[in-house]
């Protein structure tokens, strides 16, 4: 049966033409619009490839929604554009999600060889009606020779005085039907090279076009046939038939526009002589009685002939003006790829000036440091050597001068030395023995009131220390009790309502699944007929990847590429949770936005306090996330982004190879834990690394959720498949903190909580829990000194710790719904809409100026040139938030929005070259 392939396309005829070429073709098309739900449609149809016209604002959508679908994950999809899109060549087509593009006006012929590559060749229906093999005549190789011409035909044309009057009902013409598989007659473009070839090849083309248009006009009715000829071509129907069995052979030519002009040559030319020769016969045997008409029909012949000539100058004019537009085009696509390359060796030129420049200028700063270093070498020694002799001169006049006084004063001293030192060690001993005494007597004093405060201070410490320990067991079990009474209380209720909500349930989904189940009738066109049943999901097999739930189409939402489980983060566990599966238990409200003061940390927060169990669908601009959770707690996850596949993940982290890369994309496994498994056992990686790299995986995408500042959640009664769920041993509100330490950044925090001055308080009633809530031993210190009368500073001041990290541990208690904002700090602004900070941020945009402006792309970002695409992103989305417009005030953006905005667009620019290989290769290659 034919091949079914999705056209969607709302621009009215943008793909008209490609349908009817497809269905020609033997292929099965089917046109959408964007209202008809194409990504719905997609999963009922299961076509073999789609083409999407990029002109429909929702295209990329649709491609996304196609490929998060897990049955559009290995369909070709084709973009189609006009060239003023964001997709405008092949390799912008795969970073959207497609797998090639074309751009418009179609050339059908690459057009249906790139559709038969991909899917094969269409069953046609022409072909299927064709007469057998061994019926038919197979042409030689080469050009087929057309059937003999009678030898009446070729003798000469007799002129007759009077033509006779045409028949009453004349036989309409029929014009011979079109060959079955006549190649186009086009050239590759793409093997062409610029220039006048080029230009040739686009003028060929569109005189191509023309004669294609030309043979339509000849087949048109009979109506353009004059009025003479009429009876003639009726007669002469069995030759007509002859010469179309000779153009059907010529369906075995080969391409090329020779033959095809050939082949319509011949073709009129045998027409007009079967024609003619018709026209003799009847004339011959009319033509005692056409002598009465003879006039009138000279003037039907020679009007006739007047509306032929017309006819066929406008046709050459028209063939003309179509190859005058031709050569118009080739000669300006010629001038704009010489222009291109003019300037593509001028920027080449420009850029290997800058390079040799920056390399004869290193070179010249590496002779002239070389030459100082030398020359202060030779200086210093000379000056050492210099010094050195002096000193030696000075030593040695010393050193004579002192022998010969200590000669002179020997033999002075050798005179006294016997009476003074009789007298000095009498009083060297009186002394000696007075000191002696009088530290003793001091260091047995000291030592004794040393050790008096010793013990003071060892009996205080104990006693505070015996104090302390029994408030602190007090306060502990206290808090114990409390909170297993509170636990036990909460567990009770939750099981209390999850017994009541499973009964509702149950009726719920039995209405649910009427409900759905008419629906997809209604939708489907098939009354009565049974559908696919929605009690439970069904795990299908899949040649390229583990099993997966098969969806009603009603449930055809875009769903995310690859299953992501959450891990389990280096913090605090909590007490065992129950064991089986909790009762679905909804979030309220189901669905809304969340940002601002509301982010995702609150949000994850009221998941957890409301002891949410089902799944909730994420998203932020084009980003989509799918978590399931049980009693608050996540249990898998799924994303749409691409740097969230495990096989992306284990490459930047070095764990596999760039071959072992495309192996596991070969391999199509989704399942992060059949992956690592995959690898252990291709041995791409050592099986004690498989739980640790897994869930590192896991940790990586789960707590990729709190980078996202603003967008909208939606929950849904739908539990994880049991395949798929893994239970984490850890409170949901540590992951909770652990994700505001990893994802908030410090602007982000203030603008939270506000400027340091803000004042926070703990909230009444709630007992604090360092322990689930996974606090290490320095953030328990802002904890502690949390009372209401301490600002931020003070806290940052008090506690040695960085601004970041005792912001990060207060906006996590003012999420985990312990503390609050008492008052906020405010920066003050004027009624210009200045401020005070104003100043600091000039500086730093015209510093940020002079960065872009002469800097390379890799220290713009704070990269490496061996960064990875997500290292490259972060750093992207990082530096533009530090200056997009908002951080700013009113004044800074009036005056030095043209700044911005140069920063803006050099930030793109540098993500745009360092993310695509092999421009970053040919860039780090320039720079040097």
């Amino acid at each position: 049966m034919p091949k079914t392939i999705l056209v969607v396309d709302d621009s009215g005829n943008g793909l008209a033409g490609l349908s009817d070429a497809l269905e020609h073709s033997g292929y099965d098309p089917t046109v959408l619009h964007a209202g008809d739900d194409p990504v719905v449609q997609f999963g009922l149809l299961k076509p073999e490839i789609v083409f999407l016209n990029l002109r429909e604002p929702t295209a990329v959508e649709i491609c996304q929604g196609i490929r998060d679908n897990p049955d559009g994950a290995i369909v070709p999809v084709i973009l189609v554009g006009s060239g003023q899109e964001a997709v405008r060549s092949p390799s912008d087509a795969l970073t959207q999600g497609g797998d090639y593009y074309f751009s418009t006006p179609l050339e059908m012929n690459k057009v249906l060889a790139k559709v038969q590559t991909y899917v094969g060749a269409g069953t046609s229906a022409v072909e299927a009606e064709a007469p057998k093999a061994s019926d038919q005549r197979v042409p030689p190789p080469g050009l087929a020779p057309l059937p003999p011409i009678p030898e009446e035909v070729t003798q000469p044309v007799r002129v007759l005085p009077a033509a006779p009057p045409p028949p009453a009902a004349p036989a309409p013409f029929v014009p011979p039907p079109a060959p079955v598989g006549l190649p186009s007659f086009s050239w590759d473009k793409s093997t062409t090279a610029p220039g006048d070839d080029a230009a040739l090849a686009e003028a060929s083309d569109a005189l191509l076009a023309t004669i294609g248009a030309g043979d339509r006009e000849v087949t048109k009715p009979h109506a353009a046939i004059p009025e003479a000829l009429r009876p003639e071509a009726a007669a002469g129907a069995p030759d007509t038939e002859a010469v179309d069995a000779g153009v059907a052979d010529e369906s075995a030519l080969e391409d090329g526009a020779e033959d095809a002009l050939r082949l319509k040559e011949e073709q009129e030319l045998q027409q007009k002589l079967t024609a003619q020769k018709a026209a003799d016969a009847e004339n011959a045997r009319r033509a005692a009685e056409a002598q009465r008409q003879a006039e009138r029909e000279a003037e039907a012949r020679a009007a006739e002939a007047l509306r032929q000539k017309a006819e066929e100058e406008a046709r050459l004019k028209a063939e003309a003006e179509l190859l005058r537009r031709a050569e118009e085009e080739a000669k300006r696509r010629v001038e704009e790829e010489l222009r291109r390359k003019a300037e593509e060796e001028a920027r080449q030129k420009v850029e290997e000036e800058a390079r040799r420049r920056a390399e004869e200028d290193a070179r010249r700063r590496a002779e002239e440091e070389a030459r100082q270093k030398v020359e202060e070498e030779a200086r210093r020694k000379a000056e050492e050597d210099a010094r050195r002799r002096v000193e030696e001169e000075a030593r040695q006049k010393v050193e004579e001068e002192a022998r010969r006084k200590a000669e002179e004063e020997a033999r002075r001293k050798a005179e006294e030395e016997a009476r003074r030192k009789a007298e000095e060690e009498a009083r060297r001993k009186a002394e000696e023995e007075a000191r002696r005494k009088a530290e003793e007597e001091a260091r047995r004093k000291a030592e004794e009131e040393a050790r008096r405060k010793a013990e003071e201070e060892a009996r205080r410490k104990v006693e505070e220390e015996a104090r302390r320990k029994a408030e602190e067991e007090a306060r502990r079990k206290a808090e114990e009790e409390a909170r297993r009474k509170a636990e036990e209380e909460a567990r009770r209720k939750a099981e209390e309502e999850a017994r009541r909500k499973a009964e509702e349930e149950a009726t719920r989904e039995a209405e649910v699944r009427r409900q759905v189940e008419a629906e997809v009738r209604r939708k489907m066109g098939l009354g009565d007929q049974p559908v696919l049943p929605v009690e439970a999901p069904v795990a299908r097999p899949d040649a390229k990847g583990p099993p997966r739930r098969e969806r009603l189409p009603i449930e055809q939402a875009p769903a995310p590429a690859a299953p992501v489980a959450w891990a389990q983060p280096a913090i605090a566990a909590q007490a065992s949770k129950p064991g089986g599966l909790a009762p679905l238990s909804a979030l309220s409200p189901a669905e809304g936005p969340f940002g601002g003061q509301q982010d995702i940390a609150w949000l994850m927060q009221v998941v957890a306090a409301q002891q949410v169990t089902g799944r909730i669908d994420f998203a932020s601009d084009n980003r989509k996330k799918t978590l399931f959770v049980e009693r608050g707690g996540p249990v898998d996850a799924y994303s749409s982004q691409v740097f969230d596949r495990m096989e992306e993940y284990l490459y930047r982290e070095g764990k596999i190879t760039r071959a072992q890369y495309q192996d596991v994309r070969v391999k199509g496994l989704r399942n992060p834990r059949k992956i690592g498994a995959y690898l252990v056992s291709e041995g791409f990686m050592k099986p004690e690394e498989l739980f640790a790299t897994v869930r590192g995986y896991l940790m990586e995408v789960a707590f990729g959720l709190f980078e996202w500042e603003a967008g909208t959640y939606a929950y849904l009664p739908e539990r994880v498949e049991e395949d798929d769920r893994i239970t984490l041993d850890v409170d949901p509100r540590a992951m909770i903190v652990e994700g505001i330490r990893r994802k908030y950044l410090l602007p982000r925090l203030m603008q939270r909580l506000g400027a340091p001055s803000t004042l926070l308080v703990p909230k009444e009633g709630v007992a604090p829990t360092p322990d689930v809530w996974g606090l290490s031993a320095d953030e328990r210190q802002v904890l502690r000194l949390l009372d209401g009368t301490r600002s931020i500073e003070d806290l940052v001041f008090s506690t040695g710790l960085s601004a970041q990290r005792v912001y990060q541990v207060l906006t996590a208690l003012v999420a985990l719904d312990y503390a609050e904002i008492r008052v906020r700090g405010i920066e003050g602004v004027d009624a210009d809409g200045a401020s005070a900070g104003d100043e600091i941020d000039r500086r730093r945009i015209h510093e940020k100026v002079e960065q872009v402006r002469k800097l390379d792309y890799f220290q713009i970002l704070g990269v490496q040139q061996a960064a990875t695409t997500y290292e490259i992103d972060r750093a992207y989305e990082r530096m533009l938030a530090d200056f997009k417009a908002e951080r700013f005030s009113s004044a800074v953006n009036r005056e030095l929005a043209e700044q911005l905005l140069e920063i803006a667009r050099v930030f793109d620019d540098a993500r745009e070259v360092l993310k695509n290989d092999a421009l970053r290769a040919a860039y780090a290659r320039h720079i040097g």
